[in-house]
């Protein structure tokens, strides 16, 4: 997966995707906007997840 790889980048992403979304006022989709931190605007990698909850 490319987020092991480069985490980094996974978060530029999230934070272009937002800038784009912004400025042509549309909706990122669902299926999108639940893969990242509406704070920290990182990309949530599901492995991390989990391993923060137990």
């Amino acid at each position: 997966m490319e987020f092991e790889r480069h985490p980094e980048r996974s978060n530029r992403y999230v934070v272009l995707a937002k800038k784009l979304s912004t400025k042509y006022n549309t909706k990122i989709p669902d299926k999108w906007a639940r893969r990242y931190c509406k704070r920290c605007n990182k990309f949530l990698y599901p492995v991390h997840i989990l391993g923060k909850r137990q």
